[in-house]
């Protein structure tokens, strides 16, 4: 702890402190929902209930927080500092077990849902008018994480200088991913954490599958983000490809849907590449992409084949999206050779960034697919079984491709290649007897 330079503030008495603490904010789930129909003395009542509560878990004169400032209603700021005779770390390894506590209650419905957000940082602490007063961007960051538990599916978010300092527990938490939360000018490394009997798992949890998504789940949020230090560059295809993997051990160990993975998963299909400014801001979700899910790309084909398309199907493809992780992701350079004609076939293309031209024997163009389109479809329909065009990079790549193995799978997949192939089919006899396929 240290003084910092005297100032005259009125009313406030000189030489603020300057503080390294672990903030521990909440904020009760659908407090106006809950409230709606209170009276004056009911709600106040029932905020003095949950207070007192709150307070008999995080404070704690051995293990617990020093202060709670109440914010505002229902929000509220726990304030951990470290004690002479403790490690640094020690006030952040407190702050988790007391959040760890608190879900526990919420899960015991002792205690209201709350969100919970993390942040490790320096506060002021001041005196005012004889009360003391502390204040800090640390609140607003506590604040923020708190705010994106709802965007995550989580009820617990912390920063990675808390993440870090765990012991025991350290083995249950995961990188939710690096963003840079609205009004920030810097990004943050999130964590939450996965335990049996809390948060997420239910009790009985399948506990060496939760430890396996957890370890695959920061795998492939190291590829998603890069690690600088360890030359690693972003590596959204192996990202993808590990999230899957998370994606499924956590639906088998708690049977329930994993947010935070879907929401980095959403976020590579609709950038496909990292932007300019990914690595020093990771994701920015104040920012609107332009681009939609592959299965909305898909349907955007064509307004004639989204016409054919009778309700069953569409919910077959749309509503049901396990099909896309059969979709690799790839990247190509430009005047790659992604098709030969003479090869078998390896599956259909569909193209999300770029450009490319299909050549004949002779070198001559004979067809170009620009982004948002599917080529190499033709050799199964009919089953040909050879490809009979070459297809070229004319830029830099982005696609998907589904293997002719798995497409057979998804009959609703099948379906649609199938008539894209014959609309194709239909279009090269009538412009030219000679066109090739792909």
């Amino acid at each position: 702890m240290k003084r910092s330079r005297k100032k005259e503030f009125p009313g406030v008495e000189p030489q603020p402190v300057e503080k390294e603490v672990t903030l521990l904010f909440t904020d009760m789930v659908g407090f106006s929902q809950t409230t709606a129909g209170m009276t004056p003395r009911e709600m106040a009542d029932f905020l003095i209930a949950y207070r007192r509560k709150l307070e008999s878990i995080v404070l704690d004169e051995a293990k617990g927080a020093q202060h709670v400032d109440h914010i505002a209603g229902d929000a509220a700021a726990c304030v951990f500092e470290s004690k002479p005779s403790e490690g640094e770390n020690e006030k952040s390894v407190r702050a988790l077990r007391a959040a760890l506590k608190l879900l526990d209650e919420i899960a015991s419905e002792r205690v209201a849902r709350t969100h919970i957000g993390l942040y490790s940082g320096g506060i002021i602490e001041l005196q005012y008018d004889g009360q003391t007063v502390r204040f800090g961007n640390s609140y607003t960051a506590a604040s923020r994480l708190q705010d994106l538990c709802g965007h995550f599916g989580t009820s617990i978010l912390m920063d990675r200088n808390v993440a870090l300092a765990q012991g025991d527990d350290l083995k249950y938490i995961s990188c939710v991913g690096k963003i840079t939360p609205k009004g920030f000018n810097h990004p943050i490394h999130i964590f939450t954490v996965d335990k049996p009997g809390i948060h997420r798992c239910p009790v009985d949890v399948d506990e060496e599958k939760l430890l396996q998504y957890v370890q695959i789940k920061n795998t492939a949020i190291e590829y998603f983000c890069g690690n600088e230090k360890r030359g690693i560059k972003p590596d959204f295809p192996k990202a993808r490809e590990k999230l899957y993997q998370a994606e499924r051990l956590f639906r088998e160990a708690t049977g329930r849907k994993d947010i935070a993975t879907e929401r980095v998963l959403g976020y590579i299909g609709e950038h496909s590449l990292p932007t300019s400014d990914f690595i020093s801001a990771g994701m920015k979700l104040d920012t609107k992409s332009g681009s939609a899910p592959l299965g909305v790309q898909l349907f955007r084909l064509s307004q004639d084949l989204l016409k054919s398309l009778d309700r069953e199907f569409f919910d077959t493809f749309v509503l049901n999206t396990d099909w896309e992780q059969s979709f690799r992701l790839e990247w190509r350079e430009k005047e790659e050779v992604i098709i030969e004609k003479g090869s078998r076939p390896d599956g259909v293309y569909f193209l999300a960034k770029g450009r490319v031209r299909v050549v004949d024997a002779e070198g001559r163009v004979i067809a170009v697919v620009n982004e948002g389109d599917v080529f190499g479809e033709m050799a199964y329909f009919p089953t040909e079984n050879v490809r009979n065009a070459t297809v070229i990079a004319d830029s830099e790549l982005v696609l998907h491709r589904i293997s002719g193995e798995d497409f057979v799978k998804f009959p609703a997949i099948r379906n649609l290649f199938e008539r894209i192939a014959h609309k194709r089919l239909l279009q090269r006899k009538k412009s030219a007897p000679d066109s090739a396929s792909q």
